[in-house]
């Protein structure tokens, strides 16, 4: 599958452009919650090239894109170790987004949670103490 799945997708909602890119930043808020709700359903539309897209626009909102990259990571296995290592290179950008982020990644991806995931937590929890400790909380029920 390719950017064009995506793009289909958005077409129905009527926020498609000439391309992914431009259609991204247009309307990101809105756009990229279309294109979270087809990272669940659809996860097959995110070939290497939507995801290098997806990454170049990171900024544009942050809080989607964690929330993208987790759920995908957390429907296929061949690609986990690529999606979560550009969830951790760009937490130190968004430390208290990301830190929201994990609180859902730990309660519904629990398979993603990693040695490398508690200790990126642990250098970040002055960020966002109160989130860490649920997140910490959320490990132990």
């Amino acid at each position: 599958m390719t950017k064009e799945d995506l793009l289909g997708a958005l077409e129905y909602y009527e926020w498609r452009k000439s391309s992914l890119k431009e259609s991204i930043e247009a309307e990101p808020e809105k756009v990229m919650e279309i294109i979270s709700v087809c990272a669940h359903y659809n996860p097959e539309y995110f070939s290497p090239e939507v995801i290098e897209i997806l990454v170049s626009l990171f900024e544009l909102n942050p809080s989607r894109m964690f929330h993208i990259l987790h759920t995908l990571a957390g429907s296929t296995s061949e690609k986990v170790k690529d999606l979560m290592r550009i969830y951790y290179e760009h937490f130190s950008q968004f430390p208290k987004i990301a830190i929201y982020d994990f609180y859902y990644v730990s309660a519904n991806h629990p398979n993603l949670v990693t040695s490398e995931f508690v200790e990126i937590l642990l250098e970040n929890i002055d960020h966002d103490p109160f989130n860490c400790i649920m997140i910490f909380q959320q490990w132990l029920i």
